[in-house]
């Protein structure tokens, strides 16, 4: 790839664009800064030989392309060229191309691998998006509008329960940008706004049974009409079984005097917890207003800020998905909808580059904009959004700043009184010393509620300043089912029968997981095997405490997530040992590291692909890039010596796939032998079923395999041609749908045909009402986030294998998914 050089008058500034340039190019292209002179009094100007250094480190057989700032930057590049070697200097190129936007079009293009001519062409066309935008030089533009108020008319009835909240809201944005059309929304016809815009639609407000009027133009807009009343007719993609919304709880407050025994507050999420008040001051966000003078660089502060809370709030949404499932995980998707809002980013930019805000400033301004509008939202459930633009806006705050972020760390195990918490930060929570959650702001449908309910954490809210008269370290108790906060100062006999409470409490709760920890066996003695799918050690810990057979899915990727560089073996193999001692010895199935698709790591230089779904994904990625895949074998080898280690390869579409990972991994094993390193000679090895391809060559891909794992949701996604996240055709989605029915049974069959072992893994084998369906079929082993678990195996020992009136001929005729639903009584 041709390679680029960036040079400028300003260190900063040279800096700033390699990053921007870098970033276009996904670091796949060379690219090197020459910027400002070594002279810390005097640091603005060009040096010949820093120029003629950069040009050496970027060379290329595709030649080297020479972008420069101004004045003396050029005739410095000239004299810099001068002094090269000659064949160096026939590589060399020096563009009159703008800077900025002459890097990013450059790289773009190198990365492409086109020559030196066409890399040149593309730098000197960087203006042209900008002129398009901002028309020919001279000419007088007008202000764009916020949101088209002409074009075609579409009218709907908001159709669930809760409104346009920040999920359907997500869904509906979504929807919106996937068509080329511009869209606009009100709602009661009141003013409109850009439907494309996540932080405006959410702050619409639209209720159950308000009016939205979509004005749209645009070539596709048929097929965003049909989108859009299926998305109507799939309830805003809300289940049509949910909670109607309840009355708010009447609190009676009584200012910070606390004249009776106790504080009442609103129950959010039910247990009871007696233990030292922790009392937390949420640390008022306020910046400054700041005029710089270097727009540029503060506009690269804001890019590079978002896209590290991005990627951050990403894997939170993956860990969440495979430990409480999609509708937790959901909850991010507003806070990334957020992030990703073009109307937003463009508003703080402007503000940046027309009246010289600083990126903090400007973000700042923005965002607390948005809380107000929430705030001043007459329903509650919308109010409570405005914890999450808090939340998402002090997340960028804290990178733009480079300051550390807000922690809770106790130090024992306490009861928290604070403020307001966000979701992100109660899921970062340690359990074991939260023992309840005590908030002056938040309410029954706040996200950081529904997430404490999840985590099994007692929670009361909307105490206001109640809560003032509470002193840290003072002895309190709560009980979350009836909102009400005891201190023992005032009353020590309730705070005894608390006491007495949560061991009987805790006394039911054992018994549970006793029996949770016992195996799965039918009253006709038929045993199951119940695997937890987990993403760390401390997830290995609850999937033990949950009665967990073994481990049946451990996703190693997000060892790689948040992170410059990969890490290394004996970082791997420290926190491999420790998920198995966290299982105390039960099996473990380690996948290797599955990216790719939905799971981008920005230092692994996956590159944008067209459909990343079909792309470099999974085993394909670690084929390619063997010294990453070798370094994880050698760690998982290396555990294998003193636990029950299983390898799992996945995305196999191919035997070819397979036939290779195995010969890497007998060349790594063959390398720790020559090393003196012990490691289990009879690793089991499988592959995630989610290809289908792999349904058509199973006898032949058996003979290298010791098992499979069925990955429904993939598998699901492929079988149906049908994207899993596209809100407009998710009713039909559905791992219960006959097609994969019948794959599942073919599955089945031909492995035990093969003598391989099978289980199931995804959100199908969590759902207890398909457990009966799965048995009749043959599956005698599923994994499933570790929570599921003690209900899976109750279903299962309530089972009788022999009465089991659904046959496979029955199944057979189930022709539709509404059919199996009916059958299933789902």
């Amino acid at each position: 790839m041709v390679g680029i050089v960036i040079v400028s008058h300003s260190e900063k500034l040279a800096d700033g664009v390699k990053e921007l340039a870098q970033q276009m190019s996904q670091n796949k292209v060379k690219i090197f800064a020459a910027g400002g002179i070594d002279d810390e009094s005097n640091p603005i100007g060009t040096d010949p030989f820093k120029i003629k250094e950069a040009i050496e480190l970027a060379d290329s057989k595709e030649g080297i392309l020479v972008l420069m700032d101004i004045g003396s930057a050029v005739m410095n590049a000239e004299l810099a060229s001068e002094m090269l070697s000659d064949d160096l200097k026939e590589k060399v190129l020096l563009c009159e191309a703008p800077l900025t936007e002459g890097a990013i079009a450059a790289a773009a293009q190198a990365m492409t691998g086109a020559d030196l001519k066409t890399v040149a062409n593309e730098a000197r066309n960087g203006l042209m998006g900008k002129k398009s935008l901002l028309g020919s030089d001279g000419e007088e533009q007008k202000p764009k509008q916020i949101a088209q108020v002409v074009g075609k008319e579409i009218e709907i009835k908001v159709p669930n329960e809760l409104g346009l909240h920040a999920r359907p809201a997500v869904r509906l944005v979504e929807l919106v940008n996937k068509y080329n059309n511009e869209v606009s929304v009100s709602k009661n016809k009141r003013d409109y706004v850009s439907a494309g815009s996540i932080s405006q639609v959410g702050t619409l407000g639209a209720k159950k049974d308000d009016v939205l009027t979509f004005k749209v133009i645009g070539e596709e807009f048929l097929e965003f009409e049909k989108s859009l009343q299926e998305f109507y007719a799939n309830n805003f993609g809300d289940s049509k079984k949910e909670i109607k919304s309840k009355k708010p709880v009447q609190v009676k407050t009584n200012g910070a005097n606390v004249s009776s025994e106790n504080i009442q507050g609103v129950p959010v999420s039910k247990g009871i917890s007696v233990g030292p008040a922790k009392v937390l001051h949420n640390q008022t966000v306020i910046v400054e207003k700041t005029i710089i003078n270097n727009t540029t660089e503060e506009k690269i502060k804001l890019k590079s800020a978002l896209s590290k809370v991005v990627e951050e709030l990403e894997d939170i949404r993956h860990k969440t998905m495979g430990l409480y499932g999609k509708e937790d995980a959901e909850i991010f998707d507003f806070h990334v909808s957020l992030l990703k809002d073009d109307e937003k980013i463009n508003e703080i930019e402007n503000l940046i580059e027309d009246e010289n805000y600083s990126a903090a400033y400007a973000w700042f301004y923005v965002f607390e904009k948005l809380e107000l509008k929430y705030l001043e939202m007459n329903n509650q459930y919308f109010k409570e959004r405005a914890s999450d633009v808090i939340e998402v806006r002090n997340k960028v705050l804290v990178q733009i700043l480079d300051c550390v972020e807000n922690e809770i760390n106790l130090t024992e195990p306490s009861i928290l009184i604070v403020e307001e918490i966000g979701p992100a930060q109660t899921l970062s929570l340690d359990t074991d010393k939260v023992l309840g959650i005590v908030s002056k702001v938040g309410g029954e449908t706040s996200h950081a509620t529904i997430l404490a309910r999840s985590l099994g954490i007692p929670a009361i809210t909307g105490l206001e300043n109640q809560v003032d008269v509470i002193v840290d370290g003072e002895l309190i108790g709560i009980d979350g089912s009836k909102g009400v906060i005891y201190l023992d100062r005032k009353n020590p006999e309730k705070i005894a029968s608390l006491r007495e409470e949560k061991k009987i409490e805790e006394k039911i709760f054992q018994e549970r997981f006793s029996r949770a920890k016992m195996p799965a066996i039918t009253e006709d003695e038929v045993k199951f095997k119940i695997l937890a799918n987990i993403s760390s050690p401390k997830e290995a810990k609850i999937a033990f405490e949950n009665g967990a057979d073994g481990i049946g899915l451990y996703r190693t990727e997000f060892l790689y997530m948040n992170r410059e560089t990969p890490p290394s073996e004996e970082e791997q193999y420290e926190i491999y040992k420790q998920v198995c001692e966290n299982m105390q010895g039960l099996p473990i199935t380690i996948r290797s590291l599955d990216v790719g698709g939905d799971k981008p790591i920005p230092y692994l230089g996956i590159g944008e692909e067209t459909n990343p779904f079909l792309g470099v994904r999974g085993i394909r990625y670690c084929l390619q890039n063997k010294e990453i895949f070798k370094t994880q074998l050698r760690a998982i080898c290396r555990v294998s010596a003193d636990y029950e280690i299983r390898i799992m390869y996945p995305m196999v579409g191919m035997l070819e796939e397979v036939i290779e990972a195995n010969s890497i991994l007998a060349e790594v094993q063959d390398e720790l032998s020559k090393e003196g390193v012990e490691y289990s000679k009879h690793i089991k090895k499988g592959i995630m079923v989610e290809v289908p391809s792999i349904l058509f060559i199973l006898p032949q891909i058996a003979k290298e395999l010791d098992f499979l794992s069925i990955g429904t949701n993939d598998l699901t996604q492929y079988l149906l041609a049908m994207d899993r996240e596209n809100v407009s055709i998710s009713k039909h989605y559905s791992a219960l749908h006959p097609t994969v029915i019948s794959a599942l049974i073919s599955i089945i069959q031909n492995s035990d045909k093969e003598g391989l072992e099978v289980s199931l893994c995804g959100e199908l084998a969590r759902n207890p009402k398909a457990t009966n369906l799965l048995s009749s079929i043959g599956l005698r082993s599923y994994s499933m986030s570790s929570p599921a678990i003690p209900a899976i195996k109750e279903a299962i020992r309530k089972m009788n294998i022999k009465e089991n009136k659904i046959s496979l001929d029955d199944i057979y005729k189930w022709s539709t998914l509404s059919v199996v639903k009916s059958k299933l009584q789902l």
